[in-house]
Formats: C-alpha cells, sequence, structure tokens
C-alpha cells in the first residue's frame, strides 16, 4: 500500500506541477487572472480525481473492491499530501527562477490592466495597497509554501473522504466483468 501511495502521489504531483507551471511560464501576463486560475484549478481537479481512482484501484487490488472508510482516507490523504507537497516545492522553484518577482510582476500587470480599463485612481490605489499585501505576504517563505500545499491539499482532501466513502460500496464504479460474474 505504502507503495502505491507513493508511485500515485508522486504521479499526481509531477502532473499538477508541470502543467500548472507549464500555464505559468507560457501563460501571457495580460491575460484574465481569471482565466490562469481556471486553468491552474482544472488541472489540480484533473488530478485530485486521480486520487479518487488511485483509492479505487487499490480496494480492487486489496479486498476484491472493498476497501474499509478509514484506510481509504489514509491512502487518499498520503497520496494528496505528496502530491501536494511536490506541487508546493515546484512553485518554490518556480519562484525562485523569477528571482522572488513573481507576486510583484502580478500586482504590476493587474495594476496595468485596471489603468487599461479605465479604473479611477481611487480604484487603482485600493488595488495598489491591496497588491502591496499580497507581495509582502509572498516575501515569508513559510507562508507561500503553506498557501501552495493548501491549495491542492484541501481540494484533495475533500475528495478522499468522499471518495473512502463511495468506494466502501463494492458496485460503486464496478467493471461490467465484475457484474456478469456475479451474476
Amino acid at each position: 500500500m505504502f507503495r502505491s501511495v507513493l508511485l500515485l502521489g508522486l504521479i499526481a504531483g509531477l502532473i499538477v506541477a508541470a502543467l500548472t507551471l507549464l500555464v505559468t511560464t507560457v501563460g501571457n501576463p495580460t491575460q484574465p487572472a481569471l482565466f490562469l486560475l481556471v486553468i491552474k484549478y482544472v488541472t489540480i481537479a484533473v488530478v485530485v480525481f486521480l486520487f479518487f481512482f488511485g483509492i479505487k484501484s487499490l480496494s480492487v487490488r486489496m479486498r476484491r473492491g472493498i476497501i474499509y472508510v478509514p484506510p481509504g482516507i489514509v491512502v487518499g490523504f498520503g497520496i494528496v499530501a505528496l502530491a501536494s507537497l511536490i506541487y508546493s516545492m515546484s512553485w518554490e522553484v518556480y519562484y525562485y527562477s523569477t528571482d522572488y518577482q513573481f507576486a510583484r510582476e502580478v500586482s504590476q500587470n493587474l495594476v496595468q490592466r485596471a489603468q487599461l480599463e479605465g479604473a479611477t485612481a481611487v480604484e487603482i490605489a485600493t488595488l495598489m495597497e491591496r497588491n502591496a499585501k499580497i507581495v509582502e505576504a509572498f516575501a515569508n517563505p513559510f507562508l507561500r509554501i503553506a498557501m501552495a500545499f493548501l491549495q491542492m491539499f484541501v481540494i484533495g482532501a475533500v475528495v478522499s473522504i468522499v471518495g473512502a466513502m463511495l468506494i466502501r460500496n463494492p458496485q460503486f464504479l464496478a467493471n461490467q466483468r465484475n457484474h456478469k460474474n456475479e451474476s
């Protein structure tokens, strides 16, 4: 079980780190921030479903399709914790590669976009004040790593709990061969 958790966690972490960093490095800073966030969270959602199917495949191999809730949650949390750790470390590598200017550049892009969209001076000042707090928060490496880790871990933890509860039923996502053998 440990080997499966390690393998699935590594695969999930590498996939989400690679796709997220690809979107971040190739992405156009003039693109709306919402577009980049949607791409990022869709990527995380896809990988989270890998956790779900990882739990299902382990249940099939371990107990003929039955897995009890506590072991399912442990498996899911193990996979998501490792994947989240890889994801947060990849963000640290990326942040280092931008000479720790990522937050400042994003802040500047948001201000420029607001100016182009005709925001008032008060709106721009408010945006700059809010962005300054975010840039300051990004200066703290522990906060940066924790924020990146929790982005993925919270979603994965919920999916792990729900997945473990659903998968305890051996009929849930059972393949057709199993249904024919039972008849």
